[in-house]
């Protein structure tokens, strides 16, 4: 499984502030996230990183399993060569397998799946 943060520069007017933008900002948008307004800071193959392995048979209808072990990973255990800030409310995450692809805002509580404005 392929795994991919995006992540809002610093400075950009939608970045989460404390007030809750998260819901709005997905509400407002449609469920739709403009991805011009992303950055990719970290993209890797799950087999290539030892340090986080998903349990066998993880597929997509483990949504909820593989989202919090992403948050812990990047906010716990966070690579030494992951550049970004902790994970947080309008990130996206991003998990690709052979089959599947989903994109996912995170938000005040828990994940929201969007699509990207492309």
């Amino acid at each position: 499984m392929k795994i991919e943060i995006w992540q809002m520069d610093a400075g950009n007017p939608h970045i989460f502030n404390g007030t809750g933008m998260g819901e709005k900002y997905c509400a407002v948008k449609n469920d739709t996230v403009d991805k011009e307004e992303y950055t990719l800071k970290y993209s890797f193959e799950t087999i290539d990183r030892p340090d986080f392995q998903p349990r066998i048979g993880w597929t997509f209808a483990d949504m909820d399993s593989i989202l919090g072990e992403v948050y812990e990973y990047f906010n716990i255990r966070r690579p030494s060569d992951f550049k970004g800030h902790s994970l947080s409310v309008s990130d996206i995450v991003v998990l690709e397998s052979e089959k599947e692809k989903g994109i996912y805002f995170v938000d005040s509580f828990g994940f929201k799946k969007v699509k990207w404005k492309l």
